[in-house]
């Protein structure tokens, strides 16, 4: 289950420093107030249940952006067991607690939807399976990323890649459907 090649980073260092700005946009307040920020920390994270890993690769970069030392123990599209490890995280307390949330809740939420895409990809058996490009604003490449790593792939990754008519279309065209269809094959042969 899962494809091997999905180690790359769906999000730049740009989006994930954005992400990480949206948690803590100012200070980490309970760590420098507890006066722990300088303490050398380990922190891991281990799977909660049997899941499909995904963004294990953004949350390990979050931390090296941050100025962490990381050990990956498993990679994107590998089924693991309840309690593995997916990876190890060492650097100051400040580092670690000023990320650790928003990399968990990358983690969590990509692997939710790769072991989510890979029970329906079981199921379909033979049967490739195709995921909506219906996502939330703002997460495309993340989610992408997430159903490709459970075994599935996308239908369509946007109004560019393929021609789609809807009855919302339909409703401004005064043709018949044949005569649709032929003047989009002339137009667009290769999306045939």
């Amino acid at each position: 289950m899962g494809n091997d090649s999905m180690s790359y980073l769906a999000l730049s260092d740009a989006e994930l420093t954005r992400l990480q700005s949206e948690d803590v946009q100012y200070a980490d307040l309970t760590t420098e107030t507890s006066g722990i920020g300088q303490r050398e920390a380990r922190l891991e994270f281990c799977a909660r249940q049997e899941m499909v890993v995904c963004a294990i690769e953004e949350a390990a970069r979050l931390f090296k952006l941050c100025g962490a030392t990381v050990e990956l123990s498993a990679q994107s599209g590998q089924k693991v067991n309840k309690d593995a490890l997916l990876l190890e995280v060492q650097g100051t307390a400040a580092v670690l607690h000023r990320v650790w949330k928003t990399a968990q809740v990358l983690v969590e939420w990509a692997s939710g939807i790769s072991l989510a895409s890979a029970a329906i990809a079981s199921a379909a058996g033979p049967v490739a399976m195709a995921c909506t490009g219906k996502n939330v604003p703002g997460t495309k490449a993340l989610s992408v990323k997430a159903v490709r790593a459970g075994g599935a792939t996308m239908h369509r990754l946007g109004l560019s890649e393929s021609l789609l008519l809807f009855h919302e279309h339909r409703l401004y065209l005064n043709e018949s459907p044949s005569v649709t269809v032929a003047r989009f094959k002339a137009a667009e042969p290769e999306k045939n």
